[in-house]
């Protein structure tokens, strides 16, 4: 598991890139971590959506989309 500082490194670096972009496709390798995922939705939902903003919560990175 990444330490605090790490992650917060990761997520200035993805910022440039990812903010303003949009999803193209997604790919699950696990639909079973702290509550299921609802791939169908996820995907109908999400792509083509530009992301708004990329930040951290926690140790966790999170993408914020318009919808």
């Amino acid at each position: 598991m990444p330490e605090l500082p790490e992650v917060e490194s990761i997520v200035r670096g993805l910022r440039p890139f990812l903010e303003g972009a949009s999803l193209v496709s997604s790919k699950f390798f696990r639909t079973d971590l702290r509550e299921p995922v609802p791939v169908a939705g996820f995907t109908q939902i999400c792509i083509d959506t530009p992301i708004c903003r990329v930040f951290r919560r926690s140790k966790n990175i999170l993408l914020e989309t318009s919808q």
